[in-house]
């Protein structure tokens, strides 16, 4: 067997490597029906086929402006297969910034859903109305617009794009500190190592069932890349509200959730909490930043002595950095080390992570 250095990890290979494996078991969990890896797989190299034929090039990027969807996920591991670039971009934007990002990522493409559909109206996004690829069945005056769905039928499949681990996969903005949003460049070597250290790091199985609660446009929702790695399900809430996404945990099933301490609070307060069979939560992440030790044990509590983890990254390291463990958190609680929950934890494998001075000198731990 020969392997060709620099191209045997990567998100296209990692989707075939699904297949292969876990073709039978769930990999989508949707109102609208679960679909198998052997059936989301097909679907993923069908959109491929949109992609090529509404005229966007390996190597090219297309827009993406949806809520969280398993269409825009297909729409998004299409990219990775076919060696194109997505660029899932903030839809709470204004029409002019949304414009600035596709005009400066060089777009070819934006795919957008029922929700978005009607930016399209603004003045500043008109012109992008012919370079549409419509994820629902558009509205109004827009019924001869390419639809998802329609083409999906129509299309064969794409081969698979012998990517390099160094090629992008993946473009997306993050709100710079000094104007407009920047574009990080992700590559598929970015994606895979990172996937490879969360699935390590949060005890990752092929039968968790992981909800898509945060934005697909924001990195941390790259966390989800361990769940394909694995062979796990990936669910999506389309639009956060605590009931909806109690919810979906419920009629899923769902084994793992990624939150803002914030989001968590606003859940744990929320006055249908108690309604919802979420025992099946094994663990839950939170980042952005710390939360305070009563709300910690409340979270703990309420989801059944929940596993917690907290952890840091950034949008350029694809994201996850350091992770503070269950045990961890469980210490400091038991201990009364409070301090403990104020920490980000310690560097994944693989990260080597250092402070220093204005002089650039290692300082002591």
């Amino acid at each position: 067997m020969t392997l060709q250095a620099g191209n045997f990890l990567t998100m296209a290979t990692a989707l075939k490597r699904a297949n292969a494996l876990f073709g039978q078991r769930t990999a989508i969990l949707d109102r609208e029906g679960n679909l198998t890896w052997s059936v989301y797989f097909d679907r993923i190299t069908r959109a491929a086929g949109i992609l090529s034929g509404l005229g966007v090039g390996q190597g090219q990027r297309f827009g993406l402006l949806s809520h969280n969807s398993f269409r825009q996920s297909e729409l998004i591991n299409a990219g990775y297969w076919s060696g194109r670039v997505p660029v899932p971009i903030n839809y709470r934007l204004a029409a002019p910034e949304i414009r600035y990002i596709l005009e400066n990522a060089d777009c070819r493409l934006l795919a957008v859903d029922s929700h978005c559909a009607a930016l399209l109206e603004h003045v500043d996004l008109q012109d992008w109305r012919d370079r549409t690829l419509h994820i629902e069945e558009p509205s109004g005056g827009l019924q001869d617009a390419p639809v998802y769905e329609k083409l999906l039928k129509q299309v064969e499949p794409a081969p698979m794009h012998a990517s390099d681990q160094a090629d992008d996969a993946i473009l997306i903005y993050t709100g710079g500190t000094t104007g407009r949003s920047k574009g990080v460049r992700l590559t598929h070597g970015n994606l895979i190592s990172n996937g490879i250290q969360v699935a390590m790091g949060y005890r990752i199985y092929e039968d968790d069932r992981f909800l898509h609660s945060l934005p697909m446009f924001h990195s941390a929702d790259l966390i989800g890349t361990a769940f394909t790695l694995t062979g796990g399900a990936h669910a999506y809430l389309g639009q956060f509200s605590p009931t909806a996404m109690l919810k979906l945990i419920q009629e899923h099933k769902i084994t793992m959730l990624s939150m803002g301490p914030t989001v968590i609070i606003l859940t744990l307060q929320d006055p249908d909490f108690g309604r919802y069979d979420i025992s099946s939560i094994r663990c839950m992440n939170y980042g952005s930043a710390p939360m305070a030790a009563e709300w910690v044990v409340r979270t703990m509590e309420k989801f059944n002595n929940v596993d917690l983890f907290q952890t840091y990254g950034l949008t350029e390291t694809s994201p996850i950095l350091t992770l503070m463990s269950p045990e961890q958190h469980r210490l400091a609680l038991e201990t009364g080390q409070l301090d403990i929950l104020r920490s980000v934890g310690k560097p994944l494998v693989g990260v080597e992570l250092m402070i220093v001075d204005d002089d650039d000198n290692e300082l002591p731990a």
